[in-house]
């Protein structure tokens, strides 16, 4: 592992070891005018890098086993491969703004980018200024639309009332997650404070709430929760139904009935050792067709995918037990094991796959299902963990990439070692079922496992990735995105539309492929096109 250190955009092909990443800068622009750079003229020269790897392939020299951009790194005595293409815009959002969730519109010629989180005081996307309810300093949920130049339609409080919908709750509010689908609704999902600021006790609970594809109106609402701290921890959706992944906690004082009504009822009492996990589907009415509750341990559901057949993929972690999936997975009483389960549009759990080890601990932090149903799940990894196919050693929290066949079977598994690293997003294109993971390691991270040391050093700060992943798990690409920014948590979520992928979240530093009139002081709003 040779050491590698990040250089600024114009390294040049040399550089790079002819992987030439191209550049469609966006402007910092507070209006949302236009977009900035001249992406056209970028976009050719990528793919023409890619046709002279291919002829190279052809000629007898093997393609680079990795697309290495943004990085000093090169690979002797082999053809370049194309580096994504990435187009992007930051939007100026002073007021702690964080985005949490990403989505996507499926509609023919009207594409929509939807992102959703939490923000302080006041928002201006476009002609739409929106405003906290608890004023400066206190958290209130966001939902703006994009359209695919990048240009800032509209944008919501979510919580807000919009006649004839009431308010929901009091603040703080946040949304954990957004999705397009169930009759072209935009979904949105998180928790709010339901009983008054004032009380000592907060008392958190879950909602949903679905607008129509420009934000204009309320299409349903609905809240869940009991005297706990409930919330809806992600969003998925078909083009027929939407789905929401939750946790319920009881009250600090005792155990605590949560009943959730939405066209059926389920209600169920969870003990004050517990938190149980709660999967539910929605039709485009607001109506749930069923809804699945997990009981017996204490639960940490966190991240939820839909395929467009409505197979529904989730992943977590629990210890003591995971009840009610009908299949019996094992009952963990020391340590922490992580899941990941199937459940049909029948509501029948097909499979659940747990992987525990007494001196590991694995967090699952995204997941996606490709087009032939293979599931890919990134998060971060700590200890010893075998996944199914050998053990995994690493030191520290490092990420991990699990990519399981349409039976839950056949697992492959990436782990870059790394110190404070996690992957944060993943997304798959279409064709290809290729994988594109995000995360964040401070300071090392190990991509190359053949050769000594850390191929990524970077001490001054916590850095940003991008990799591409192939459905053997083998690591395609790697792309240094920034540096410099506190050790502390972000979000970078993916979402894919064909063979285009989009990344958003929130980063205080001017990330590599932004301009260099960007020089940001807030996380603000971000939103970038990868282009494979």
């Amino acid at each position: 592992m040779r050491t590698v250190f990040s250089v600024l955009a114009g390294c040049g092909l040399v550089a790079l070891g002819g992987c030439i990443l191209v550049y469609d800068s966006g402007a910092y622009d507070n209006s949302v005018g236009i977009t900035g750079g001249g992406g056209s003229g970028g976009g050719d020269e990528a793919g023409g890098a890619g046709g002279a790897g291919g002829a190279g392939a052809a000629g007898g020299t093997d393609a680079c086993r990795i697309e290495l951009c943004h990085t000093q790194e090169t690979e002797a005595n082999c053809t370049p491969v194309t580096c994504p293409t990435l187009t992007s815009r930051r939007i100026e959002a002073p007021n702690e703004q964080d985005t949490r969730a990403l989505a996507v519109s499926q509609v023919t010629g009207d594409e929509r980018i939807y992102l959703a989180g939490r923000f302080r005081g006041s928002m201006t996307v476009g002609s739409s200024t929106i405003t906290s309810e608890g004023g400066m300093g206190i958290d209130d949920a966001f939902v703006v639309a994009f359209d695919p130049q990048f240009v800032g339609n509209w944008a919501r409080s979510v919580g807000k009332a919009l006649d004839p919908a009431p308010a929901i709750g009091y603040h703080p509010r946040v949304a954990n997650g957004v999705a397009f689908g169930a009759g072209n609704a935009v979904v949105v999902g998180g928790t709010y404070r339901q009983n008054d600021p004032l009380d000592v006790d907060e008392d958190l609970n879950a909602f949903v709430r679905a607008f129509d594809p420009h934000l204009d109106t309320v299409k349903w609402s609905r809240t869940f929760g009991g005297a706990g701290l409930d919330k809806v921890v992600g969003v998925a959706a078909s083009p027929q139904m939407a789905y929401v992944l939750g946790s319920l906690a009881p009250s600090t004082v005792g155990p605590t009935d949560v009943t959730i009504m939405c066209g059926v009822t389920s209600s169920g009492i969870i003990p004050t050792n517990e938190q149980n996990t709660v999967l539910i589907q929605f039709d485009p009415m607001g109506n749930c067709p069923w809804i699945l509750r997990f009981h017996g341990g204490f639960h940490r559901p966190t991240a939820i995918a839909a395929s467009s057949t409505n197979d529904i993929y989730i992943a977590g972690t629990y210890s003591g037990k995971l009840d009610g999936t009908g299949k019996a997975p094992p009952e963990i009483t020391e340590g922490t094991a992580m899941f990941v389960m199937k459940v049909g549009s029948n509501q029948n759990v097909a499979w659940v796959k747990t992987f525990h080890n007494l001196s590991g601990t694995a967090m699952p932090r995204a997941i996606a299902v490709s087009g032939s149903d293979e599931v890919f799940v990134t998060g971060s990894l700590q200890g010893d963990m075998d996944f199914g196919d050998g053990l995994h050693q690493v030191k520290q929290d490092s990420p991990f990439v699990l990519v399981l066949d349409a039976g839950g079977n056949a697992p492959r598994t990436l782990v870059l070692p790394g110190a404070m690293a996690t992957g944060l997003g993943i997304s798959v294109t279409s064709p290809g079922d290729q994988a594109f993971v995000t995360g964040t390691f401070f300071p090392t991270l190990d991509i190359d496992a053949s050769s000594p040391g850390f191929e990524m050093d970077e001490s001054t700060g916590m850095s940003a990735f991008l990799a591409k992943i192939d459905p053997q798990a083998a690591l395609l690409g790697f792309d240094l995105l920034g540096t410099g920014e506190a050790p502390i948590p972000r979000w970078l979520p993916l979402a894919s539309f064909g063979s285009s992928v989009y990344l958003a979240g929130g980063w205080t530093k001017r990330l590599r492929f932004e301009g260099e009139s960007v020089m940001p002081t807030d996380l603000d709003l971000l939103l970038a096109r990868i282009q494979p």
